[in-house]
Parts: structure tokens; C-alpha cells; sequence
């Protein structure tokens, strides 16, 4: 019995000190994020409107992303990203319902703006969740000021109730 206890450790040590040169998987997570606040002052027909205002040049968002390699070419990821109010640091406007626009009051951080799962290789990625639709990103590639602040090509991007899902998607592929 003892005999075999050392052989076990024995094959135990060999194991870990050639584990090294073993092939492993890569994974990483990233925490990332924007913070954007302007000052704005501008002129309306009610007269003048001025202060400190969130999102002057570039949405402000916080956001987490990883991908695990999964061998011969193939890697999982997930993303979540949820926009933020850098002024009062709480989350921007949410929804509580499927493909809603973001007009109820604002509250505790959620990943409004992409929380998706992916498979990607060679043949491209496929993402599963809530994302940008691909007509929005058509506007946002024509926007020099990607759809903030008071230079923005499209004022009122989210559109009426028939267009709730005009920006982002969820439940999309």
C-alpha cells in the first residue's frame, strides 16, 4: 500500500511539473466603460437652456466582456453592457419590457444596451441576445457624432411606439 501511495504521488509531481507544456485554453474578461460629461449651453425657442449634461460626445456606459478560446479555432464570449448617468451615477433610463423604447424613469444599472452570448471561428461570429439592430448601425456609421450630444444627425433616433426596436433588439440573433 505504501509502495503504491508514492507511485501515485510519483505520477502526481511528473503531472504538474509538465502541465506547463500542456495546451490550455485562453480566456479573458474585460471590464470596460465610458464616462462622458459636457457642458451645454443652448439656445431654444423657450430661451436658454444651460448646465452640465451626460453623454455630450459619446454614450457613457460600463461594461463587462469575455471570451474563452475553446480549441481549433472556436472561442465562447459573452458581453454585457449598460448605460450610465456619469452626473448622478445611476444607471440611465431601463426597460422593464421586451424591445421598449428607454423612456421610463431611470433606476439601478442594467445592461440595456448589449447583453449577448457568442460563438465565433472562421466562418464570423454568432451572437444571441440583446443587441444593436443593423439598420441602426448603418446610422451610426453615417453620424460623425455617433448619436450624442446636440450634433447628432438623428434627434429623435428612437422613434414612436412602432419603432421600439429601431436601436437595439433583445431576444436577437
Amino acid at each position: 500500500m505504501t509502495h503504491l501511495k508514492k507511485t501515485l504521488l510519483a505520477c502526481a509531481a511528473v503531472s504538474a511539473l509538465s502541465a506547463p507544456g500542456l495546451a490550455l485554453a485562453q480566456s479573458s474578461v474585460t471590464l470596460f466603460g465610458v464616462l462622458d460629461l459636457a457642458y451645454e449651453n443652448v439656445k431654444t425657442n423657450a430661451g436658454r437652456v444651460s448646465g452640465v449634461s451626460p453623454s455630450g460626445n459619446s454614450a457613457s456606459r460600463l461594461g463587462f466582456r469575455g471570451v474563452e478560446d475553446l480549441g481549433g479555432g472556436l472561442s465562447a464570449g459573452f458581453w454585457l453592457e449598460g448605460a450610465i448617468n456619469p452626473a448622478s451615477g445611476i444607471g440611465s433610463s431601463g426597460t422593464t419590457t421586451n424591445n421598449q423604447r428607454s423612456d421610463i424613469a431611470a433606476g439601478g444599472l442594467t445592461f440595456n444596451r448589449r447583453a449577448t452570448v457568442s460563438l465565433a471561428g472562421a466562418f464570423g461570429e454568432l451572437r444571441i441576445g440583446r443587441d444593436t439592430t443593423p439598420s441602426w448601425q448603418n446610422y451610426l456609421n453615417a453620424d460623425p457624432f455617433a448619436a450624442a450630444g446636440v450634433g447628432t444627425l438623428i434627434l429623435d433616433y428612437t422613434g414612436s411606439a412602432a419603432t421600439n426596436t429601431f436601436v437595439r433588439a433583445s431576444n436577437s440573433v
